[in-house]
């Protein structure tokens, strides 16, 4: 139960209800948060992409090792490409044509051999 009281439309919001469920805020916040951590991302080297639309964030983290994670958040009202290598993670479903649907974020990452 919550502390404060709480409109019954935030019920599906409570993390009892999230943890565990995929796709859950809950769960790809852990998920972000692991590959924060595994990868070691707060010691990487972050450069901002400047070929990406006004109403799209691109960024690239160089990791310790050598790896590279970008990262796109799609804030367009039109699909983006998705960014080279690996996916790790996305916000929400991908559809098959390789983009980034609007209202999406997505991790990927090449390695230095790739």
């Amino acid at each position: 139960d919550p502390w404060l009281p709480q409109p019954a439309a935030y019920a599906d919001l409570a993390p009892g209800r999230q943890r565990g469920v995929e796709g859950s805020t809950l769960e790809l916040y852990r998920t972000l948060l692991r590959l924060r951590r595994e990868l070691r991302l707060g010691l990487g080297e972050l450069t901002w992409h400047d070929d990406v639309p006004d109403d799209v964030l691109g960024l690239d983290v160089r990791t310790p090792a050598g790896d590279v994670v970008s990262v796109v958040v799609n804030l367009a009202d039109a699909p983006v490409a998705m960014p080279a290598g690996r996916l790790l993670v996305a916000s929400g479903t991908l559809p098959d044509d390789g983009s980034v649907p609007p209202d999406t974020a997505v991790w990927t990452t090449t390695t230095p051999h790739d």
